[in-house]
């Protein structure tokens, strides 16, 4: 059950929103990760695959990652690992640490179900736990994909989308909307700026004559012409020479 695990993590998510996603996957696959650590060192090892009807499924002999009780204890740790995680003074630092140490426990819960009885209790030769949901093998991957949708789903309702795509979704909107102003903020900007008053104002400006200012009629009606700028030096003849008129450029 690898999709499975992932949805417990976004299950996880939904609940507690400020653990990284990541982490939470991390969290829900951790037993997995360890064994494939310990297969390595030779601690931990992986059966031959045994027939079951239709469904061929490997065994394992692994009680350090899998067991009843190492699962107690990784959760233990999980647990403390997020309450140190969290720090001092962090809003309900319980509450993180708590939904860590269940994304790790979830593990043992899920394989519970479909693992045929090979989850040792305590060490190797301890009794096996496991309702057999592989024999069955349509059925467990129905389940697994029910619950990692049903995650999803839930995940995607309550969590909130992070800043970069609230921008872009505000982004995607901006432009749309009726001219009447009954669009979003933006779609009633872009409707106030491309109003044809303002268009014509603006092409009016863009293209009018040069030597004519604005505003003011002349003589005979039309606009005055502009008037030659004249060049004063503050320095001098505001200070020194108060009288002397500017000289025209």
């Amino acid at each position: 059950m690898f999709v499975g695990h992932l949805g417990a993590g976004l299950a996880v998510k939904a609940a507690e929103p400020r653990w990284n996603l990541g982490v939470l996957f991390a969290a829900a696959l951790f037993a997995d990760l360890l064994l494939w650590v310990l297969v390595l060192f030779g601690v931990e090892s992986v059966g031959a695959s045994v027939q079951s009807g239709r469904a061929r499924f490997f065994t394992f002999a692994f009680p350090i990652s899998h067991g009843a009780l190492a699962s107690a204890g990784w959760t233990l740790a999980a647990a403390t690992l997020g309450w140190i995680v969290a720090g001092t003074g962090t809003p309900r630092r319980a509450r993180l640490a708590c939904t860590l140490a269940i994304a790790v426990a979830s593990h043992f819960v899920l394989d519970l179900v479909v693992h045929v009885p090979d989850l040792p209790v305590a060490g190797g030769d301890s009794a096996k736990l496991g309702l057999g949901l592989w024999r069955a093998m349509p059925a467990a991957l129905a389940v697994e994909l029910a619950l990692a949708v049903a995650a999803l789903a839930v995940c995607m309702r309550r969590v909130r989308p992070c800043p970069l795509a609230r921008r872009a979704a505000r982004h995607g909107r901006r432009g749309h909307g009726h001219p009447d102003g009954t669009g979003p903020l933006p779609a009633r900007r872009a409707a106030a700026r491309n109003h044809p008053g303002r268009l014509v104002a603006r092409h009016a400006r863009r293209h009018r004559r040069p030597g004519i200012r604005r505003g003011r009629a002349g003589p005979m009606g039309g606009a005055a012409p502009r008037q030659p700028l004249t060049l004063r030096q503050p320095g001098i003849a505001s200070r020194r020479n108060p009288g002397d008129a500017p000289r025209p450029l």
